[in-house]
């Protein structure tokens, strides 16, 4: 383990459960080095593995973590769901017992409701997903619960919007006004001269099927407004009428 070190790896690229290795491969030490600052994961505002894929394997850092679930039942290893209470985002954690991690006693503690820091973890994968871990018990540490503002607010209420946006027949959106942190949510058509735009009733949420064959496309944003703050969140809705097959005639059986 040349933590700390240049190295020059040479070996075949390989990927397992979406994480990229090199297997047969050779190591030639060049020297100690300085290592890479952590990045902040809190500036990317969604944690999923399409935007954390190119970070992956890097070191990173995230404040005041909520744990949500902790378990080590699995052969000893310490798992957890974590929570970032500013974004919505949520992040798997992952200690595998069989490796040697030196100064653990604090990670062996923490519990459901604790929050937690991590400087310059290592950001891992499992089954194609994102996976926090560690390299040294010191890279984990107390938090406290964030103190929220608007800013927050309005994020958090916008990721929890959820509206139907596929229809095959005539039907209704339910559009909502206001989010569960007290943000007000007003609704535009996100292009204001496309014709499709009069399938959808963005008052009733009455959605007109067309009389044309085709699929209809139709963009709603939503501005989700606390106080001074306000973010957008854009949905397409999509109306699908396709043309019938011709009737089906069976000469012989």
């Amino acid at each position: 383990a040349l933590i700390g070190h240049n190295v020059e790896l040479v070996g075949v690229r390989d990927a397992y459960n979406g994480l990229v290795q090199l297997t047969d491969y050779t190591v030639e030490d060049l020297g100690e080095a300085t290592l890479p600052a952590a990045f902040d994961l809190q500036t990317i505002l969604d944690w999923n593995a399409e935007t954390l894929l190119p970070y992956q394997s890097s070191l990173v850092s995230a404040a005041n973590l909520k744990i949500t679930e902790w378990t080590d039942e699995n052969y000893g290893n310490i798992e957890m769901t974590l929570l970032d209470e500013t974004t919505g985002n949520t992040l798997n954690f992952k200690w595998d017992s069989r490796i040697d991690l030196a100064n653990r006693t604090f990670l062996e503690a923490t519990k459901v409701g604790d929050y937690v820091t991590f400087t310059g973890a290592a950001l891992g994968w499992s089954s194609n997903k994102p996976l926090l871990t560690l390299t040294d018990g010191n890279q984990i540490s107390a938090g406290t619960a964030p103190t929220l503002t608007d800013a927050n607010y309005v994020l958090l209420d916008a990721k929890e919007i959820d509206i139907t946006t596929t229809f095959i027949e005539a039907g209704t959106i339910t559009f909502p006004t206001t989010g569960s942190n007290g943000s007000t949510i007003a609704w535009t058509f996100t292009d204001s001269e496309d014709v499709d735009n009069a399938l959808v009733d963005l008052t009733t949420g009455d959605v007109t099927f067309p009389t044309e064959y085709g699929v209809f496309e139709v963009g709603v944003t939503a501005t989700v407004t606390k106080g001074t703050e306000s973010t957008t969140r854009t949905f397409v809705i999509e109306i699908n009428n396709p043309e019938p097959l011709p009737d089906l005639f069976i000469s012989e059986y």
